[in-house]
């Protein structure tokens, strides 16, 4: 619907509100009886204009289409010019990662029956931070950097609580950690059961039988009898290394990965709906402000940079943690991956670089057209609003304050500057 199209259904729904207003008055009927008619004619006027609408959407969207498949295409075109080598690199970390996991869980698994929690905590945990990052490089391919940024999150929590377990679940003393955390999904399950369960009618969804509830409350509650009430609160695992259940912000600390809270933090913003995250959607460029709705060529180096850190974290948890002794086959893939992290790093800074210079110099293409633009306005408008000496003779007046005076160019831009700003309020 457009605007001008938006405009004329407002009028005419006024327009049929006050007849309809206007009739009940004139019919004698109780004025508590008015809104229920006036409900009624705004009702029907939605119910007939609906499908209508919905029906010219669909009849113009394969032009839509069409033509957003086209912008799409030469938005990822320039995407690719910049951007190309930067997110191959990105890729070959990714991959890289995911088969030195692989190779490593297929080869140690089943060395050791003790270590078989470490590995399979390690083992998910590697897995969904190569997950994540894929997650991320796709978004990046797209243009979506602060989509990626949400991922980027998730992944440093990942390799937060992987570093934890793999530095304290290979001790003596924290032996049941891997344990603790791989069985502390029960009590998530329990939690989430419980907003499923009074949310379920509302949805019209099928309710847990007693049963099931009951079932999950016993498993919920065996294991915490069995680990201590703490173990009942979130990253309750993590309990004894603290004497009580800590906060994401203690557990960073301890990995001794803090200094990237700041940027946990900015990621965090694109997960919650805070006005910061308005804020940061918002870009500048010529002196005007745009609201994001789409992709964007610019900002993909830090998701990018932020996704490989925490997955190379997460990457030399899992293969150096574990076992006793590492295996130089596991330190030499986790020499070479972080070598290839510093290679695609550097490829993203250059491209980041790349593409400021190109939007800068878009910038003063679109700067000397308007410039030229308004140049030909401020014409007009002088034009318009000082007429020559010569003219005011002619027609028996000048108007105040600019007889005698002559129109230099510092006046017409004078002008022009109102008249600009009279426009853009």
């Amino acid at each position: 619907m457009t605007e001008e199209n938006g405009k004329d259904f407002d009028e005419g729904v006024w327009a049929a509100l006050e007849e309809a207003m206007q009739n009940a008055v004139d019919k004698g009927l109780p004025l508590e009886k008015v809104p229920e008619v006036v409900s009624q004619v705004f009702r029907t006027a939605l119910d007939e204009s609906a499908p209508r609408v919905v029906g010219t959407l669909i009849e113009t969207m394969p032009r839509m289409l069409t033509d957003h498949r086209r912008r799409r295409l030469r938005f990822e075109r320039i995407l690719r010019a910049y951007w190309t080598p930067s997110l191959n690199l990105l890729y070959a970390v990714i991959v890289s990662s995911e088969e030195a996991g692989r190779n490593f869980f297929t080869r140690h698994r089943y060395e050791s029956e003790a270590n078989i929690p470490l590995l399979d905590a390690l083992g998910g945990l590697h897995a969904r931070a190569c997950r994540t990052a894929l997650e991320v490089h796709r978004l990046l391919s797209g243009g979506f950097p602060l989509g990626a940024l949400s991922r980027c999150r998730t992944l440093h929590e990942i390799s937060v609580t992987a570093s934890v377990i793999g530095t304290h679940g290979a001790l003596s003393e924290h032996k049941d950690l891997p344990s603790r955390f791989m069985l502390h999904h029960h009590v998530s399950a329990y939690k989430d059961a419980l907003q499923y369960q009074a949310a379920s009618p509302v949805l019209g969804h099928r309710s847990f039988e007693p049963q099931e509830m009951q079932h999950m409350l016993d498993r919920k509650n065996a294991l915490v009898q069995k680990y201590g009430p703490d173990y009942a609160r979130d990253y309750g695992w993590a309990a004894p290394l603290f004497g009580r259940a800590p906060h994401f912000a203690e557990l960073e600390r301890l990995a001794e990965i803090s200094h990237l809270r700041p940027y946990y933090r900015w990621a965090s913003h694109e997960i919650h709906a805070g006005s910061k995250g308005l804020h940061l959607n918002v870009t500048e460029s010529n002196g005007r402000s745009y609201l994001g709705t789409g992709p964007a060529i610019e900002g993909l180096a830090d998701p990018g940079q932020m996704a490989m850190i925490s997955l190379g974290q997460t990457t030399a948890s899992f293969l150096l943690e574990p076992l006793e002794t590492p295996s130089p086959k596991a330190m030499l893939a986790v020499e070479s991956i972080l070598l290839l992290m510093e290679r695609a790093m550097d490829s993203l800074v250059l491209a980041e670089k790349a593409v400021a210079a190109h939007s800068a110099r878009v910038d003063r293409r679109q700067q000397r057209f308007e410039s030229k633009r308004g140049a030909a306005k401020r014409a007009r408008v002088v034009k318009m609003v000082i007429p020559s000496q010569d003219d005011g003779k002619k027609r028996g007046s000048v108007p105040s304050g600019v007889q005698n005076t002559s129109v230099d160019s510092a006046t017409a831009e004078s002008f022009g500057k109102q008249a600009r700003e009279a426009m853009s309020d």
